[in-house]
């Protein structure tokens, strides 16, 4: 676009966008827009829609998970998995999600333990030194 427009502020606070910048970002009725405010500059950007197949990942249980794995990673426990593991493990997720579900915790442990057994899946020690943690 390129294009500066003169807006007005109403007195509820908001302010109409120029046709040309709605059809330039594809802002249709109800898109949601960021608004950032920089130095004395405001930005406003079309907002990126969460896929739904990522959702998961941002519910309080999975975050805590998350949260839980980074705590056990800094404190040493640490695996080195095959491809092959890695490959399992997204098609048991997408199998998971594909049925409306979560992988579980205990389907994840399961799978972990039986990959350790098969050597797909060993457990790395490391010490607390700087250079273990790279």
């Amino acid at each position: 676009m390129g294009e500066k427009a003169l807006l007005l502020v109403n007195g509820d606070g908001a302010i109409t966008l120029p046709d040309a910048a709605r059809r330039a970002l594809q802002l249709e009725p109800g898109t949601q827009v960021e608004c950032e405010v920089v130095d004395s500059t405001i930005i406003l950007r079309k907002a990126e829609e969460l896929p739904v197949e990522d959702a998961w990942l941002y519910q309080p249980e999975s975050v805590a998970r998350l949260t839980q794995a980074a705590q056990r990673a800094r404190r040493g426990r640490r695996w080195r998995v095959t491809e092959t593991f890695l490959q399992d493990l997204a098609a048991m997720a997408e199998a998971a999600h594909t049925a409306g579900q979560d992988l579980s915790p205990e389907a994840l442990a399961a799978a972990l333990a039986a990959a350790e057994r098969s050597g797909e899946v060993e457990r790395v020690e490391s010490d607390s030194s700087p250079s273990a943690s790279r």
